[in-house]
């Protein structure tokens, strides 16, 4: 390879493949639930569509600008150019596998006729909704304080106190869909926005910030309000160079106690100008690095690195489902870190930094081929059953379950399996098992009865 080459080794297999790839991904955004009455907003109303997004951006338009540039939008090496096109021609092929997989997946998940758990959720009236909602804001935050503040927190109570800080979202988008819906609320939709702040805070990360923007246009989206296309497109692309901005910095003055002059002099905000590669779009394209990882695990494993032949599916399960107090020896959120000081730097030298090993790499990592596929149509299918049940429920409900989840399930295809879907398993644990606590004993019996929730399903107004 020529020292003045910049993208991918292709043939015209590569081409091929991507082309398939690219209009695979494109045909597939009818699986959406609301596709056909909704059309393209019918992708932030369901979790498929996030799935969809956040896969578009970190595989398909991925490939696109490493074809072009592999160094500049890389991490400045040459280790991608470098690759030979068998090796991208591998990956290409497992991401297609992927990819279709998912699909197949959620296909068959999505196919429910009630909203299932969602019931307890539908079951809250929405004036008890409503006026617990400064009581849950509070408590999230305070959960949030005692897992990242200063006085450390046992390790068995972190994830639980995470658990439930997370559910700042649910009061916060029904307070934001009444006030889009009927103008209440007007003081209240920016308290709740509070506990959100503080997670992007004490946990810097694209996910957690996002999240803050992402509630209020959910409850937005959901309430029957509609943006023009050049507009969103716009407002995403300022987004993702603010948070990015905010998340470096903020992970400095964070984690690293500087200053904010410090702060802004390591990370090259104060002097982009100087230098294209510290120029904010460079720093956008740069964090989406899903396609990258893949690649360079499908080349070094096993050649380098042997399959860990690790329980990524079963693990899932317990860590989603088995507390750390009852099973102190479970596997912890440590994917990332193992990634970045193996594969990542190839040497083993070690980095830092935590990089995320995307969902196919990890589970190529574990396993190979055939945990890429299985993976893949298990995710699907988890998919599919919470849009399934979703589609069942009020507008308010529906905001209420995709906010919750929407930010996991776009930034997804770059997380290892097991921490996706435990995660996802471990916050409805704790949602629907603050909905039944609300709606006490005698409606717990209505819904195992199977009578219908008093709430009007799918009217777009609030029920009784």
């Amino acid at each position: 390879m020529s020292a003045n080459y910049f993208g991918l080794a292709a043939d015209a297999y590569t081409w091929a493949l991507a082309g398939a790839l690219g209009v695979g991904w494109a045909a597939s955004l009818r699986l959406c639930p609301a596709w056909r009455r909704a059309g393209l907003w019918a992708v932030p109303m369901s979790l498929f569509g996030c799935v969809w997004l956040g896969f578009g951006v970190d595989f398909v338009l991925r490939f696109a600008i490493l074809a072009y540039d592999s160094v500049t939008f890389g991490n400045a090496t040459y280790r991608l150019a470098n690759r030979p096109a068998r090796v991208i021609n591998d990956t290409l092929l497992l991401t297609v596998g992927f990819w279709m997989s998912l699909c197949i997946g959620f296909a068959c998940g999505v196919r429910r006729r009630s909203s299932g758990p969602y019931r307890a959720l539908t079951a809250v009236a929405p004036p008890a909704a409503m006026s617990s909602a400064p009581a849950v804001t509070v408590a999230a935050s305070l959960c949030l304080l005692l897992a990242y503040g200063p006085i450390e927190t046992v390790a068995a109570l972190f994830t639980p106190l995470v658990t439930v800080g997370r559910l700042w979202t649910v009061p916060a988008t029904l307070v934001w869909w009444e006030y889009l819906h009927t103008g209440k609320g007007s003081t209240l939709r920016w308290l709740v926005l509070l506990p959100g702040v503080l997670h992007a805070w004490f946990s810097p990360y694209r996910e957690h910030l996002v999240l803050i923007v992402l509630v209020p246009f959910l409850a937005a989206v959901f309430a029957g309000r509609r943006f023009r296309l050049s507009t969103l497109a716009l407002a995403t692309a300022i987004l993702l160079v603010v948070s990015t901005a905010l998340i470096e910095v903020g992970r400095e003055l964070a984690w690293s106690g500087k200053n904010m002059e410090t702060a802004l002099s390591d990370t090259g905000w104060n002097r982009w100008g100087e230098d294209p590669e510290l120029s904010p779009w460079v720093k956008v394209v740069r964090r989406f690095h899903g396609l990258d990882s893949f690649l360079l695990t499908v080349d070094l494993v096993p050649s380098a690195f042997e399959h860990s032949d690790r329980e990524v599916f079963l693990s899932s399960l317990t860590r989603g489902l088995v507390p750390r107090l009852l099973n102190p020896e479970k596997e912890g959120s440590t994917r990332a870190l193992d990634f970045s000081q193996s594969i990542w730097v190839e040497d083993g030298a070690g980095s830092p930094a935590a990089i995320a090993p995307s969902m196919p790499g990890d589970l190529y990592e574990a396993g190979g081929p055939l945990y890429v596929l299985l993976g893949g149509l298990l995710w699907g299918l988890v998919v599919g059953l919470c849009d399934g049940w979703n589609k069942h429920t009020p507008p308010r409900i529906a905001a209420v379950v995709t906010a919750v989840f929407a930010s996991s399930c776009a930034f997804s295809s770059e997380r290892d399996f097991a921490h996706t879907v435990s995660t996802l398993i471990q916050t409805h644990l704790v949602m629907i098992a603050v909905a039944l606590a609300m709606i006490g004993r005698t409606q717990i019996q209505r819904l195992r009865s199977g009578a219908r929730a008093p709430t009007v399903v799918q009217s777009g107004r609030l029920g009784a």
